[in-house]
């Protein structure tokens, strides 16, 4: 069997095998609740994986989140700066915050908003959604897009200190690869928006009719070989009698 079909067979065995082990789910034995917050349970649970060996996971439960990227104008995005005690400093972010259930993603997004901001917005529209850090919590959050904004009042919860600060589009990128932003949900949400940013400029660059003009033929004159040596020769003649002098 040659060598790149040989590579490609034990390629495919390794993701079968990979592939039966995960579809094996692991079994919940016990769950201990360590602590109740005001927001989130921490429980350790005992499980049994599939080979039959019994481990414990540390798990956060958590109601799962939203943050909203508020597009004030087609280059301006609010944000947010608070100090978060867990990165011990002062974080710029996009507008987030945790779920109050029963209320679902999208309302917690407007109140969420306005809160945060003090903006409210006519459309919402949802762009992704997913789990923060899978290993250990089950905090998913669910990532909007704000747009036809107007100013209301910002209205932040008694134990939050919130700074809005209005950033160009451009500036977030270059801040993004400065390591400037450290926030990754963040992060992710402005990069998802700068590509469908980029993608639509791409559809209108398509649609707009433009005329290409037609290059010009080069014409070429082919030289015979006898006379491509009689011109070398010459040259080259040229060249030592002005070395003589």
């Amino acid at each position: 069997m040659p060598k790149k079909e040989q590579q490609k067979k034990t390629e495919k065995e390794h993701d079968d095998k990979a592939r039966r082990r995960h579809e094996e789910n692991e079994e919940t034995v016990n769950t201990e609740i360590i602590h109740r917050g005001r927001n989130f349970t921490f429980e350790v649970r005992t499980i049994r994986l599939p080979s039959g060996k019994i481990t414990t996971r540390d798990i956060v439960n958590h109601p799962g989140a939203v943050a909203i990227i508020p597009l004030l104008d087609k280059n301006t995005v609010i944000l947010v700066e608070q100090h978060r005690a867990a990165a011990g400093k002062i974080l710029l972010e996009i507008p987030a915050g945790t779920l109050q259930p029963p209320e679902t993603p999208a309302e917690c997004a407007r109140r969420e908003l306005t809160e945060e901001t003090g903006y409210e917005a006519k459309t919402f529209k949802k762009l992704a959604g997913g789990y923060a850090a899978p290993g250990y919590s089950s905090e998913k959050i669910h990532i909007y897009l704000a747009t036809d904004l107007t100013y209301t009042q910002q209205n932040p919860e008694e134990d939050e200190i919130i700074t809005t600060r209005k950033i160009n589009l451009k500036t977030l990128q270059q801040m993004i690869q400065n390591q400037e932003i450290e926030d990754l949900k963040t992060i992710a949400a402005i990069l998802q928006l700068l590509q469908l940013t980029n993608n639509n400029t791409r559809k209108t660059y398509r649609s707009t009719k433009y005329t290409i003009c037609k290059p010009t033929k080069m014409v070429t004159q082919h030289i015979p070989l006898s006379k491509r040596r009689a011109e070398k020769k010459r040259k080259e003649k040229k060249r030592k009698g002005k070395q003589s002098n």
